[in-house]
């Protein structure tokens, strides 16, 4: 029976070496049917020794139930209460102070280091304001903080985890952010070509981005710390000045700061942080973060370059470019000891590289030749002549070195960036001269890299025109036609007529055939020795023959231009 088992209950505890302490919370929410039973309880059969019952409740409300039970003493609580201790309105200081600590904590348990949590201010300063008593934090704190999903995420947690809080505490300020985007993304717009052509108005953008932060902003103050953080232009707009200010665009450092972390604010990851997935550009940026570790590892030089050269002949083509601008970013990672072997690496793969055109922004080959003259910049002498030597012993390089020395720019925090820029320069035209006379076809298919030829051309100098001439002769035979024509043609990207379509323009440029000249009657001959049996061959061959119908002063591009939708990748020339 129940006298049985508490007697048994009773010789246990009694036996016990330890005191258990059990807590009942929140007993003043149950109907008061209930509250009596539990109280009988703990006065009556569960009065155990060693055991400790702390019950948590409002005594306001406790009295409140105990008068509705007309048959129970007032003074029944005081009976089964021993002692007991009241706990303290938490005042907004107080308060504040509680959840500052619990959120920087948490953020410590995750692996957040100190100096990263001043990141975190404005998003503890929002948390705090919205927090209106401890029942709203704690589900906060249970619902968003405590999700795996934001600190196993591969993108940025800060970033990801205030976007959760702000879809907790104000979901119309969610869903705001994400139907105005082109308020918010700031960087890496050329990825959403049709964001970007709504700010080409500059005035027009910022004047309509005030009137829109305006309304937003002016009845919920609280917003703007948080979304200060977030997002550049907001933080603008709070400063009192344009989303786009006129005066300076955003710095190579800033931007390499977003772009490590795969901020919101741009346009490659923004949906993602709404929907907490992955992409390719983040699937790219966990692929290189890996390189790096890899290639500070790697045992050898040899083991750098396999490293390298699995990524650019392994990869999918469509990811090369944002691995390579990725990486670029993570220079600043690679251990100095393995700043040469890097770049020596990236000279020997150069040929493999793509070569796509994009409107406004550095194509794969050009990303590689700024990776390589920013380990050029910053290695000693020794590593650097030995880099030069590497691109001068392949007549493959003469673009590549042409390219580099452009990047050479002034403003490098470099003492002497202008004398290794002309060291590039003259290397380049030695290897140029060489290349004339010793007549080195650069259309044959071991040296050929597209527009290697032009920029020989463009090396040489006046005085070596008539060489040049009689080079171009030697080389361009019914074989290597194609590969010519070929290096006369200019790429536009332009804008179609329908919002956010774009098309490709093709053209032989008259300034490239003036600085490669041949003449069109041999170029007819040798078109008909070679008549085209592919669709690039005969694409190219159409763009000459059209250009050739018009006056040899025309400027008029349109007249001679070819459009395709998409870029034509021209292989089997």
């Amino acid at each position: 029976g129940t006298k049985e088992v508490r007697d048994e209950l009773t010789g246990l505890l009694k036996g016990s070496s330890h005191r258990i302490v059990l807590f009942i919370d929140n007993i003043d929410r149950a109907d008061s049917d209930n509250v009596l039973f539990l109280l009988k309880l703990i006065a009556t059969y569960f009065d155990l020794p060693k055991i400790i019952y702390v019950l948590l409740y409002d005594r306001n409300r406790m009295e409140d139930i105990l008068k509705e039970q007309k048959q129970i003493d007032p003074k029944f609580l005081d009976k089964i209460i021993q002692t007991e201790y009241k706990v303290p309105m938490c005042v907004l200081s107080r308060r504040e102070e509680i959840y500052t600590r619990c959120i920087q904590n948490l953020l410590k348990s995750a692996g957040i280091t100190e100096d990263e949590i001043d990141e975190y201010q404005s998003l503890i300063e929002y948390t705090v304001n919205k927090s209106e008593d401890l029942r709203a934090f704690k589900r906060l704190f249970n619902s968003v903080f405590n999700s795996t999903n934001i600190w196993s995420s591969s993108l940025n947690r800060r970033d990801l985890l205030a976007l959760e809080i702000i879809h907790f505490f104000d979901q119309d300020l969610y869903r705001e952010i994400y139907y105005n985007r082109k308020y918010y993304i700031s960087i890496d717009m050329y990825y959403e070509p049709e964001l970007l052509l709504q700010t080409i108005d500059k005035a027009r953008y910022n004047q309509e981005g005030k009137e829109y932060l305006t309304a937003i902003l002016d009845t919920h103050p609280e917003r703007k710390g948080m979304l200060s953080a977030l997002f550049p232009r907001v933080e603008h707009f709070c400063r009192n000045e344009d989303l786009i200010p006129t005066y300076q665009q955003m710095s190579r450092d800033e931007y390499k700061i977003h772009a490590q972390r795969m901020s919101i604010c741009s346009a490659k990851y923004f949906n993602l942080y709404f929907v907490n997935s992955v992409n390719s550009y983040t699937l790219v940026g966990k692929h290189v973060r890996q390189l790096v570790k890899s290639i500070n590892e790697a045992s050898s030089d040899d083991k750098v370059e396999d490293l390298i050269s699995d990524c650019i002949r392994k990869n999918p083509l469509t990811h090369q470019k944002e691995w390579l601008d990725r990486f670029e970013l993570y220079l600043d990672k690679l251990n100095k000891d393995k700043l040469k072997a890097t770049a020596v690496s990236f000279i020997h793969q150069w040929r493999w590289i793509n070569d796509f055109h994009y409107s406004l922004m550095l194509n794969e080959k050009d990303r590689a030749a700024s990776i390589i003259q920013s380990i050029m910049k910053e290695i000693d002498e020794e590593s650097f002549s030995l880099i030069l030597s590497t691109m001068h012993s392949s007549v493959c390089n003469i673009r590549l070195m042409r390219r580099i020395a452009f990047f050479f720019r002034d403003g490098d925090n470099i003492i002497d960036s202008e004398q290794r820029k002309q060291l590039v320069l003259a290397d380049a035209e030695k290897l140029c001269k060489e290349t004339l006379e010793q007549e080195v076809n650069l259309f044959d298919e071991k040296y050929y890299v597209k527009d290697n030829t032009l920029s020989l051309a463009l090396m040489i100098g006046e005085e070596n025109n008539e060489k040049l001439r009689n080079y171009v002769k030697t080389i361009v035979n019914e074989k290597s036609i194609y590969k010519y024509l070929l290096e006369l043609i200019q790429i536009a990207h332009q804008t179609g007529p329908a919002e956010g379509s774009a098309y490709f323009v093709y053209y032989i440029s008259k300034n490239k055939e003036d600085l490669l000249p041949l003449g069109s009657d041999i170029i007819y001959q040798l078109l008909q020795s070679n008549p085209p049996d592919n669709e690039n061959k005969r694409f190219l061959q159409e763009a000459y023959e059209k250009y050739n119908q018009i006056e040899d002063d025309t400027e008029d591009h349109e007249a001679i231009s070819l459009l395709r939708t998409e870029e034509i990748v021209f292989h089997d020339i």
